[in-house]
């Protein structure tokens, strides 16, 4: 859906692909928060720091 949006310029291919991200970050932090999950920061940091 991404590649569709930025090839053609149309935002609304975009909206899919927002809301997918945001919905899996949004409830990484509940899972987080509520169940003592871990928070990924590890995943997110170059391992070369």
């Amino acid at each position: 859906m991404a590649c569709i949006g930025a090839y053609r310029n149309q935002h609304v291919w975009l909206y899919t692909t927002l809301s997918l991200l945001g919905s899996a970050a949004i409830f990484r932090i509940y899972a987080g928060l509520a169940h003592g999950a871990d928070f990924l920061i590890k995943a997110i940091e170059s391992p070369y720091s």
